[in-house]
């Protein structure tokens, strides 16, 4: 399945790549972004998670976790960008020593909004929004002693389809490299888990 999806993963960026240069070659006007030569960037992102159960808000019985992000992106034109995102999230248990950590293996389409052309550059800040779909690694491990002393463990791991919506603004900082902060909705369709995530990231852009 993991291979499966990365597979869908590089083929989706691929066939995205090939329709970005066909419109290209196209008749377009010189003066707006889509006659822009699109660039490969790379992403890191850290930040803090909050974990919510559906229809029962956040939980008191999971401490603030942290998710730690990777991508790989290219810039369609049309102010599109492709994605293929990694991220680990991890947050501790209250009360009990152990633990739910989620590896997410994403494909996104981010859209970054146009100010521009609305007189409306907000001194350079470029808010965006996007969607992802992928697939979901989670794993809860739980680890206590019982009365005689000895320890006692518990793990379980699920596997399944997962989702994301995202929003955040970015900022350039140098030439070639933006910080942005962003906020991430991520639900695995397998538990009844949420998670809401604020973080900020550092942009490598290439070929600027």
């Amino acid at each position: 399945m993991k291979k499966f999806i990365l597979l869908s993963i590089l083929s989706m960026m691929f066939a995205m790549n090939t329709h970005a240069q066909t419109a290209f070659q196209g008749d377009c006007c010189p003066t707006i972004d889509c006659c822009e030569t699109p660039d490969f960037y790379v992403k890191g992102l850290a930040g803090l998670n909050f974990i919510q159960i559906r229809n029962h808000g956040f939980t008191s019985n999971v401490k603030t976790g942290y998710i730690l992000t990777a991508a790989v992106g290219y810039r369609l034109g049309y102010d599109l960008r492709a994605e293929a995102e990694y991220s680990y999230r991890r947050n501790r248990l209250k009360h009990i020593n152990g633990n739910i950590n989620a590896s997410s293996y994403m494909a996104n389409v981010i859209w970054d909004m146009p100010l521009d052309q609305y007189n409306c550059s907000c001194f350079d800040f470029q808010p965006y929004v996007g969607v992802g779909i992928g697939y979901d690694v989670q794993q809860i491990s739980v680890s206590t002693r019982t009365k005689r002393g000895s320890k006692a463990s518990f793990h379980n791991s699920k596997k399944s389809f997962a989702w994301q919506l995202m929003t955040g603004v970015s900022y350039p900082v140098y030439t070639n490299t933006d910080m942005s902060l962003e906020y991430k909705f991520h639900q695995a369709t397998s538990t009844r888990l949420y998670d809401h995530s604020v973080g900020v990231g550092v942009t490598y852009n290439f070929g600027v």
